[in-house]
């Protein structure tokens, strides 16, 4: 028969210390990644993609084949409709779910139609839109 033996009390301090030690990494781990996440909720994106079109929210999830786009709001070029005209003057930000169909506040945007995003200033127009439409709504 074969002696298991136990570890000494020197090696049960040290094995106690670095799994205490591994305990505390993967907390802080875990913690950095939900503040990081978290954060990036919080800022505003400028997504353009390949049709023209820009939306503008909060990217809650990336994949390698989708960024969701989340509180998303559009620019919307009222026409004139005898010449078809965009007169610069005449944009407006639309809120995502005011359409007539009322989608969800939510967006899934395939990664290849999209050329690229930026983080968007709180000075920009359209950070300023946002923040009296966010006033109104209350």
């Amino acid at each position: 028969m074969s002696r298991v033996t136990l570890p000494s009390g020197r090696y049960r301090a040290l094995l106690t210390i670095f799994s205490t030690i591994a305990v505390f990494l993967i907390f802080v781990l875990i913690v950095t990644v939900v503040i990081v996440n978290t954060s990036n909720m919080q800022k505003f994106y400028a997504v353009f993609l390949d049709n023209g079109q820009v939306y503008f929210g909060k990217i809650t999830k990336q994949t390698a084949h989708e960024i969701t786009l989340e509180y998303v709001f559009y620019l919307k070029a009222d026409t004139n409709l005898v010449s078809d005209e965009v007169p610069n003057a005449n944009l407006s930000l639309v809120k995502l779910g005011n359409e007539i169909y009322k989608p969800l506040d939510r967006m899934m945007i395939n990664r290849s139609h999209v050329l690229f995003f930026e983080e968007m200033s709180s000075q920009s127009e359209v950070m300023q839109a946002v923040e009296t439409y966010e006033q109104h709504a209350r």
